[in-house]
């Protein structure tokens, strides 16, 4: 092709890219002009919703406390409910007009540009027309004041928090606070007229790092109704004053057992102890109900066993299933000595260490036990959980003959011909099972003594048809596992 024929193809080329810009353009306008008119005759069914339905879709949208937490960052425009705000006028209007959407606030006072701290009143107007739509809704309140490491964040400044607090304080009902103790001194919180505050989340983010020397912080003092206090992460129980005779309910790091004696109308505790001096004589609490001792995430040890320093006669649950190494003689012996009438237990038995022991201690049980939980029982253990109380096996061991639930997980192999038969012979007294495997599921053949799946599977039905709730599956012990039988 000659030069001048290559010209000539060009500019036919570029008259059609012309042409084409111009279709484009045509086009584009008419789809602009055809969605306008769409938007004025269109029906959109979710818009067109109940108010009352709109407000419970809304509603259902709103993260709970937990996942609050789990954020490292404050509520902004992609969060509900301000996320219900950009979307049209009608949801904009029901979103505004609905104090349930407002009455929860997470703040990361620690985390707010230099630009948005250095403008006076900007972030307290925030919080105070978030709060303001709640109308007269208790509030719930997740604050950080601890500091964050990056170049464009600085001190909000704790004086601000404080005067935050003590200006909704009459209508707060829930509230976690993420805080150095120093800091949390300078909050002056026992000045501070909470009435209807009922549940607290301390965290001092400090923990272990902070003046072991300085007095504790005195806290709450005037808040008649909190009754719930969470001490969160390496926080402990005597780093602070709480008004203790009011608590029933508490969670958190121990390092005596006088907490005890300071608490006396505690019903639910979920304790971490790592060690503890030995009371110079046994703890008696008279109204605690139900008793955990965990271990903190951050540590694989096991917690402490303090069973041996208690007498609790209106025990009823005990969950003992982070210590590994757990001797019965310690929950038998607190049974025994307390009186009590525990009819749920959690236990973590991996190993025949204690066998005979703890062959003992459900035996103290047998009278009164109706929950059972067992996580990573040795082989022998989980053989005998199925024989329980079977008359053709001498030295069967206890019958537990008043067992509504048993649970067992991170489970290894198993007899499920003896395990059948065991569900059976608890029925209709067993309401519910549930057993996840180490590995594997269910319907893997290699988890078979002997019998077949079809037979197994038809025995479980027909017990869940009658009522007993049964689960079987995998998965590790914080891991949902698979649900295969359900009536």
């Amino acid at each position: 092709m000659s030069i001048e024929d290559l010209r000539k193809h060009l500019t036919r080329l570029e008259a059609q890219i012309i042409h084409l810009r111009r279709v484009l353009v045509h086009a584009e306008r008419q789809r602009i002009a055809v969605q306008e008119q769409l938007q004025k005759v269109a029906t959109f069914p979710v818009v067109s919703l109940p108010v009352e339905i709109t407000i419970q879709i809304f509603t259902h949208c709103l993260p709970t406390i937990k996942e609050l937490l789990k954020s490292s960052r404050h509520s902004d425009l992609r969060d509900p409910p301000l996320v219900f705000l950009g979307v049209c006028r009608r949801w904009r209007d029901i979103a505004l007009g609905t104090p349930a959407l407002w009455s929860t606030l997470q703040m990361r006072f620690d985390a707010i540009p230099l630009q948005v701290i250095s403008e006076p009143g900007v972030v307290e107007g925030f919080v105070d027309r978030w709060l303001g739509r709640a109308k007269n809704r208790p509030l719930s309140l997740v604050l950080h004041t601890d500091k964050y490491e990056g170049e464009d964040y600085f001190d909000f400044g704790i004086e601000r928090v404080r005067d935050i607090i003590r200006r909704h304080a009459p209508r707060i009902e829930s509230l976690d606070l993420y805080s150095s103790r120093t800091e949390m001194r300078k909050l002056a919180l026992d000045s501070v007229a909470f009435p209807l505050l009922q549940r607290v989340v301390v965290c001092d983010v400090d923990g272990w790092l902070g003046d072991d020397s300085a007095d504790p912080v005195d806290v709450f003092s005037n808040a008649p109704l909190l009754t719930r206090v969470h001490l969160f992460e390496n926080t402990t129980y005597s780093s602070f004053v709480f008004p203790a005779l009011q608590l029933t309910e508490f969670e958190g790091r121990l390092d005596d057992l006088e907490f005890f004696n300071l608490a006396p109308n505690l019903i639910t505790a979920k304790c971490m102890v790592d060690f503890v001096p030995e009371p110079p004589s046994v703890v008696t609490h008279a109204h605690l109900q139900s008793l955990t001792l965990a271990k903190d995430e951050s540590d694989p040890s096991d917690p402490m066993d303090i069973l041996p320093h208690l007498i609790l006669p209106k025990l009823e649950t005990l969950d003992v299933s982070d210590i590994k190494d757990m001797d019965p003689a310690s929950i038998s012996g607190l049974v025994q000595r307390s009186a009590a009438k525990l009819d749920t237990l959690c236990i973590t038995v991996p190993n025949d260490l204690y066998f005979s022991r703890w062959l003992g201690c459900l035996g103290v049980l047998n009278d009164t036990l109706e929950h059972l939980s067992v996580h990573s029982p040795s082989s022998s253990f989980l053989s005998l959980l199925t024989i329980l109380g079977d008359p053709r096996y001498e030295r069967a061991g206890p019958a537990l003959p008043h067992l509504k639930a048993l649970s067992i997980s991170h489970a290894g192999e198993i007899h499920f011909g003896d395990l059948v038969e065991c569900l059976t012979r608890r029925s209709p007294r067993l309401e519910s099972f549930s057993i996840r495997f180490k590995a594997g599921t269910f319907l893997h053949d290699e988890i078979y003594h002997e019998g077949s799946r079809t037979e197994i599977v038809s025995i479980l039905s027909t017990l869940a048809e009658e009522g007993m709730d049964i689960h079987i599956g995998s998965g590790g012990r914080k891991e949902p596992y698979v649900q295969l039988i359900r009536s």
